[in-house]
């Protein structure tokens, strides 16, 4: 019986008719849905000076580790390793180069520019 239902094309022909009579969401209905790809805490576990950014290696609550890019002064936080940090972003034009030379091209990218220890 389901799946007369299923393939059935008054099935079809009612689920375009609801989908069209219901509005798209709001934008700020989409804004919420967006996931940020990013981890804004966790636990920083390493730091480590790059050709052309810092690298930072961290672990968010739910466990999962990331390498991510930041400002060359993070890399100098050194007191913070092993321990929580909240984290914050801004989109940074980064050289894109293969060696250390100046090539002139960039991309921008997210960077963490600031870095601030989680007090419990």
């Amino acid at each position: 019986m389901l799946n007369r239902l299923v393939t059935s094309p008054y099935t079809l022909i009612w689920t375009i008719a609801i989908a069209t009579c219901f509005p798209a969401l709001p934008s700020y209905a989409r804004k919420i849905l967006k996931t940020n790809p990013f981890p804004t805490s966790g636990k920083l576990i390493e730091l480590t000076n790059g050709d052309l950014m810092c690298y930072v290696d961290i672990i968010d609550f739910r466990g999962k580790k990331y390498t991510l890019g930041a400002d060359f002064e993070i890399c100098n936080r050194t007191r913070y390793l092993n321990q929580r940090v909240k984290l914050t972003y801004r989109k940074t034009k980064v050289n894109h180069c293969q060696g250390i030379d100046a090539c002139g091209k960039s991309i921008v990218k997210n960077l963490i520019v600031k870095m601030e220890l989680i007090r419990k």
